[in-house]
């Protein structure tokens, strides 16, 4: 079953989103949740290992940090992950 949803918007929202529906190849229309609203300042925040090249003599790691509320996103690739490097990372985010 192939689906398509209308409208669709990118844009940032101050105000509630509103539901939209998805027409399917059969005719039929299924109610399809908004994105929930956060305040601004919400951040999701996460860590990925990164492969370790041949030059490399050791592992790195991407931070990531994305506003829930504005969609802004803040990345970096740091050596380590330990507790200062984390705290660091934050600060500069901020």
């Amino acid at each position: 079953m192939t689906c398509w949803w209308s409208p669709v918007s990118l844009s940032t929202r101050r105000s509630p989103a509103p539901a939209s529906t998805a027409v399917c190849e059969e005719g039929t229309q299924t109610l399809v949740k908004p994105f929930k609203e956060y305040a601004p300042g919400f951040v999701h925040a996460d860590v990925k290992y990164l492969p370790q090249l041949p030059d490399q003599d050791q592992r790195t790691y991407l931070f990531a940090a994305i506003d829930r509320a504005t969609r802004w996103a803040y990345v970096e690739i740091l050596k380590d992950k330990s507790a200062t490097a984390t705290a660091a990372f934050f600060k500069r985010y901020d």
